[in-house]
């Protein structure tokens, strides 16, 4: 066979960098998609031009829809010719005039009488073209009559003014115009003026109100009932065969390869890289002719044209001998060796020329082979195989939606199993549990959704995690969660939070992975890399941190082999092999929009760059981040990728699920090599020969595989049985060790990899020697902890160190015991518990699930070892208890009630003697400058029992009142102590039991005296008092300068003496009372805002300090002081509020001796004021409740309006602020049960709304 021309005379557009793109045409072919194509760009045309716009652009598209419309009435009648030749027994009964349409077979049409024979849709489009070209002839006629007029216009204005060269004015724009205007008017030429403001008009009034919009309207519509009839009447009765066209780009460099087909009319399109050699191979089918040429590409987004090649097969090998040269066994994907590649008894060259796949669907073109559209817009993916290596499921997060449940079995044909709708929120990302059948769905702010998947065409919520995940990885049950810079461990089967880790740094995590035991995380924001621990379930810890500096808000996350990418403005590579030390391999080599990444394994990593498809690059070397081999374009936005199988599947935002063949399936018939197995095993008998495992065990292993195109899936066999298979990169393999039997104490494990071509390799066996497991099973962990405290208890996860049998787990064995209100075991008001049952998320965990969360109290559950037992039978040793404390969530609900202007200092107490909490509140009157004060009142509010409030009593006082309560005369009242800011001085009010006060004496004080909760400084039994002189007064500018402390001695009878005053650093700010060094006596902790620092003041016993003793770590800018046991531990630990850029509190944890430990910081909104250390949520330690009297929005102060909870964990740490809204500028909270329910609520008096905020605890 002599040679003949390639594809056709349309030469091939190559655009290095961008796309290849163009028609190879074939005259044997059906021109119908050609139809198609070109029908589809006259209707996008005819509405971007006809719709009403400036009129230049409706000039130019009309000669473009003219030269369209001739296009596509050629088109159309090939298409006819090649139809009717196709199907001869349907178009062989059309006439020029008319022609029935065939009915279905098994859908015949009634009879009608008589029936008229319907046009032939290709008369009926032919029919409607004319009268669209009949619509456009009327509107050329008016466009040129209106720019003739124009054209006249300027010609003149030119003539006459010599304003300049006339064709440098364009008759069409509205700016030159409005300049022929303007001269116009300045010449009163009034003729010319009126022809030019009658085009002006034209050209930006009418146009604008659509003066073709008639026209227009009516050509669009006529367009879209062409292309109805098209769709619906043609189509069906003149279907094509495909086009039997194949290409090949081989880059030179990379030997990575590109391959597709062409279209019905020979079209084909993709991306090759910029600066690169390709080998070029072609084959068509249907002459069995090929050729080879080779093209250069030049930079990015330049066009290279081909020219027409010829074809033959003369001189060109064909190793195999069926007629199909090598090099269109290359081109098609078939073997060059076998002569039937998809072994069905049908040699490749004869299947190609009958229209069959020689490769028997092993293969399909690079590209997207499959688009499936979903609910919502698809942002996140991952794929799930299972030991059936056919069988694959993709789960993907559906934005605005939720959640898809996809069959991905067949690459090119996805099926949705199901949707569900999470309303309210934004699914960002997706994890699944196969074992459990629970997916973790990220919805920010509608919370982490735990969905039951157990049926994938019915998926349902099974719980709500309230906490506005944006993203999650699971592992063991455990789904970790992240918002902000923290990261959650909440259990799979409970929703219970298990722990909260801080990444550190501000921003939000964009991007995480797991390999192994280990998540891999990265904040934007605070540019944060970490590497998390995660073997321990609730104890998850940072190993290693490094600092990476990236432009971009979105950073995904990929982890393998020792080396983590980074995705964003580009690739960055990261050494993880040392966890608790990574280095930078390699930042980004070249800035490109990057969003997220996958790895195949194979070294290659595909990178989802957003509006820009699917990027491919070759990551061989990690020193190398910008080897970029070729692009996918997508239809929408690609968020997320993920590699099964060696198929990519893309969350392509609205473009749904996108299939994607990124790389030729293996047609060489070259199995894997280098197949090699590692085992994580540790020997437990190093003494004896081989290596020795336990019967039960855990066994873990690595794997290195490589191939000559890529791996698509890695099984692991324990004694030739497959127990896993991962069809996903990096490859996690684990297995349990079988026990012993009769006739086997060995194990062998292999490890079989498999190419995208079904070529396997096994490695040889690793031997291990199955020793019997006599080591009884312990416990690892539990949560709640043990002697811990757990909220929300609604059920109880105990964790072992081996693997256990769970067939002999069941509720008889387990005993959960309320302890009652003495909380000791056996104290007479016990009782047992009804428990829901028992789930075994993980080998090594059970999780007893309770009927209903646990009630505020102490428990007890015991295991009978009875139940608990490792896969040899080795049982518990006995039975285990575990005890804890239940709390709940603290929440508060608000009531305000109002006062007098101006509520400052308050306190509560039981002022009337009827068993309620009331309240005393001062009003000082401060004026603009704080360097007056003019009022005298204090009001007492009555408590009418249920945590409201009578009428205010108002009481007259010293100008200025602050106070404090306290029973000052030891008559079992209590009584009121309040300083004059004004006056200088103190006075005592006396209580008489029904909550009237009379002033029994005054006391003078420095300036500005502020005084602190009373205490018994001297150990008499009385209450002392504390006076701080806070303010000094010059020349009537107020100064935070107050450096002297007094101490005022009570003689028991409410009468007081300056025993002491105390000269320190100038600003003292705060003070407060406790046992620093464990003496028995209270000593003075008092901070000084000046210096950042606190002066420690050590009591003697009678009343005498010491204050050789400064704390200098409390800054920046520290306003109060508290002391308190915080741990439990029976010594006072420290508490500061800090005014920092952000608002902080510090803690200080007491040594026992009058030193401090390192302070550990917490962030609280705005600038925090008045702390009070309270157990809010009964569970037995101490919270800090503060005020926030000020706030920020951005950079801005202003007032303040919140009040925030740090729960206390038990250990002296805490728990992120729970955050209530209260009254404007809240100031000195009231910690105390105001409504008799048995815990504590919260008072504040907002200093600028004249009103008190009641917080009723929720909690009981």
């Amino acid at each position: 066979m002599g040679l003949v021309p390639a594809f056709g005379d349309i030469p091939t557009i190559v655009s290095a960098g961008e796309s290849i793109s163009d028609t190879w045409n074939d005259n044997n072919l059906s021109i119908g998609q050609r139809f198609s194509d070109i029908f589809k760009e006259v209707f996008t045309t005819a509405i971007q031009v006809l719709d009403p716009t400036p009129i230049s652009s409706v000039i130019f598209g009309l000669e473009e829809l003219f030269n369209d419309i001739q296009d596509i009435k050629d088109s159309l009648e090939q298409a006819n010719n090649a139809a009717a030749a196709h199907n001869p027994d349907v178009f062989n009964n059309f006439d020029d005039n008319s022609v029935p349409l065939p009915e279905p077979p098994d859908n015949p049409a009634p009879p009608t009488p008589n029936p008229s024979p319907s046009p032939s849709p290709t008369k009926r489009i032919d029919d409607i073209f004319n009268e669209v070209e009949s619509e456009l002839d009327r509107i050329e006629d008016e466009v040129i009559d209106y720019t003739n007029t124009l054209s006249n216009v300027i010609t003149l204005f030119v003539n006459l003014f010599d304003k300049g060269d006339e064709e440098l004015l364009n008759p069409n724009d509205p700016e030159d115009l409005e300049l022929i205007i303007e001269c116009l008017q300045e010449n009163n030429n009034e003729e010319l003026l009126n022809n030019a403001l009658a085009a002006f008009n034209v050209a930006n009034e009418t146009a604008k109100q659509g003066f073709l919009s008639t026209g227009a309207n009516k050509a669009v519509e006529l367009l879209q009932q062409a292309m109805n009839i098209y769709t619906n009447d043609f189509l069906p009765i003149a279907t094509m065969p495909a086009s039997g066209l194949f290409l090949v780009f081989e880059d030179q460099s990379t030997g990575f390869v590109t391959r597709t087909t062409t279209n019905a009319n020979g079209i084909f399109s993709g991306v090759l890289a910029s600066n690169s050699t390709y080998n070029v191979h072609g084959y068509n089918s249907h002459s069995n002719l090929a050729t080879f040429f080779k093209i250069t590409t030049g930079n990015s987004g330049n066009t290279l044209h081909l020219l027409p090649k010829v074809l033959g097969n003369a001189a060109l090998d064909d190793t195999d001998g069926e007629g199909l040269t090598d090099i269109a066994e290359f081109a098609v994907g078939t073997s060059q060796t076998n002569i039937d590649t998809d072994n069905d008894g049908i040699n490749d060259l004869a299947e190609l020329q009958q229209g069959l796949d020689p490769l028997g669907g092993r293969a399909f073109p690079t590209g997207i082979i499959s688009s499936l559209p979903l609910r919502g817009e698809a942002k996140s993916v991952v794929v799930e195989g299972s030991t059936d290596e056919l069988e694959q499921t993709a789960y993907v997060a559906t934005g605005s939606y939720g959640l898809a449940i996809v069959n991905a079995s067949q690459f090119d044909n996805p099926i949705i199993l199901g949707q569900l709708d999470l309303p309210g929120g934004d699914a960002t990302d997706v994890a699944v549990d196969t074992n459990l059948q629970i997916a973790a769905v990220a919805t920010n702010t509608g919370a982490l959704k735990l969905v039951d998947i157990s049926d994938p065409m019915l998926p349902t919520v099974e719980q709500t995690i309230n906490i506005p995940a944006n993203q999650v990885e699971i592992y063991n049950g455990i789904a970790y969660a992240t918002v902000g810079t923290s990261m959650y461990a909440v259990d799979l089967l409970t929703g219970e939070e298990l722990q909260q880790l801080n990444l550190g740094g501000s921003g939000t995590v964009t991007g995480m992975a797991r390999e192994g035991e280990k998540l891999y995380t990265y904040v934007s924001g605070s540019d944060t890399f970490s590497i998390v621990d995660i073997s321990n379930e609730t104890q998850a810890s940072i190993l290693g941190q490094l600092r990476v500096s990236i432009a971009s808000r979105d950073v995904g996350v990929f982890a393998a082999n020792g080396v983590a990418y980074l995705a964003g403005s580009g690739l960055r590579t990261i050494d993880v092999s040392d966890s608790s030390n990574p280095t930078l391999i390699s930042g980004a080599d070249n800035f490109f929009t990057a969003r997220d990444l996958a790895l195949n394994g194979s070294g290659l990593a595909l990178v989802a760059t957003e509006d820009q498809g699917l990027g491919i690059y070759d990551i061989n070397d990690p020193t190398n981040t910008n080897n970029f081999i070729t692009q996918v374009d997508t239809s929408g936005f690609t968020y997320d990728v993920a590699v099964a199988s060696g198929i990519a599947y893309v969350a392509d935002g609205s473009g749904g699920l996108q299939v994607i063949n990124y790389l030729p399936f293996d047609a060489a018939g070259q199995a894997p090599t280098n197949v090699t197995i590692n085992s994580l095993v540790t020997d437990i008998d190093p003494n004896q020969p081989g290596i020795q495992v336990l019967e039960g065990s855990t066994l873990s292993f690595t794997t290195a595989v490589e191939d000559d195109v890529q791996v698509r899936n890695v099984e692991l066999l324990f004694n030739g049985e497959v127990v896993q298979n991962d069809v996903s990169f990096p490859f996690d393999l684990s297995g349990i060790a079988p026990n012993i039997t009769p006739n086997n104490n060995q194990l062998e494990v292999q490890v079989r990899a498999t190419d995208t071509g079904g070529n396997s390799t096994i490695t040889e066996a690793l031997t291990f020697d199955l020793l019997p497991d006599t080591f009884a099973p312990e416990v690892a962990n539990t949560n709640p902890e043990n002697n811990g405290i757990g909220e929300n208890v609604k059920a109880i996860s105990i964790s072992f160190n081996e693997n256990i049998d769970i067939s002999q787990i069941n509720l008889s064995g387990i005993t959960l015991t309320s302890l009652g209100a003495d909380g000791i075991v056996g104290g007479g008001d016990d009782s047992v518990l009804a428990l829901a049952g028992v789930e075994t998320p993980s080998n090594r965990r059970l999780v007893v699930l309770l009927e209903e969360s646990l009630a505020i109290g102490q428990y007890q559950l015991t295991l009978d070892q009875s139940i608990i037992a490792d896969n040899a039978g080795n049982n518990l040793e006995s039975p285990y208890t575990l005890e804890f404390t239940a709390t709940k969530t603290l929440a508060f609900s608000r009531t305000d009630f109002p006062v007098g202007e101006e509520p400052s200092s308050m306190t509560g107490a039981d002022f009337d003697g009827d068993g309620d909490i009331d309240l005393a509140i001062a009003y000082p009157g401060s004026s603009i400058n704080a360097n007056s004060f003019t009022g005298n009142t204090v009001s007492i509010l009555f408590n009418n029992g249920d945590g409201s409030f009578s009428e205010p009593v108002n009481i007259t006082t010293e100008v200025g009142p602050g106070l404090q309560s306290g029973d000052f005369n030891g008559d079992g009242n209590i009584d009121l102590a309040v300083n004059s800011l004004e006056n200088d001085n103190l006075s005592i009010f006396l209580n008489d039991g029904n909550g009237g006060f009379t002033q029994s004496g005054i006391f003078a004080t420095g300036e500005r005296p502020v005084n602190i909760p009373p205490a018994d400084l001297d150990g008499d039994g009385d209450l002392d008092l504390v006076i701080l002189n806070t303010i000094t007064l010059n020349n009537f500018t107020a100064f935070n300068d107050g450096n002297t402390i007094s101490v005022l001695l009570n003689d028991g009878d409410a009468g007081f003496t300056t025993s002491q005053t105390y000269t320190l650093s100038s600003g003292i700010e705060s003070a407060t009372t406790g046992d620093l060094d464990n003496d028995g006596d209270l000593d003075l902790a008092v901070l000084n805002r000046r210096n950042d620092s606190i002066t420690l003041l050590f009591n003697d016993g009678n009343g005498n300090f010491d204050t050789s003793t400064t704390l200098n770590s409390v800054s920046p800018d520290p306003v109060t002081v508290t002391l308190a046991d915080l741990d439990g531990d029976g010594n006072s630990d420290l508490i500061t509020n800090n005014f920092s850029s952000s608002g902080s509190v510090y803690v200080f944890l007491s040594n026992g001796d009058g030193t401090f430990a390192q302070r550990v910081s917490y962030n609280v909104p705005g600038y925090p004021g008045t702390s009070r250390v309270m157990d809010l949520d009964l569970d037995g330690d101490l919270d800090i409740a503060t005020s926030h009297a000020v706030t920020f929005v951005g950079q801005e102060r202003r007032e303040g309006n919140q009040f925030s909870v740090l729960r206390n964990n038990g250990d002296g740490t805490f728990s992120s602020p729970i955050i209530v809204e209260v009254g404007n500028v809240p100031i000195s909270p009231v910690i105390a049960d105001l409504d008799g329910d048995g815990d504590l609520d919260v008072v504040t008096s907002n200093g600028n709304d004249g009103t008190i905020s009641v917080l009723d605890n929720e909690i009981i």
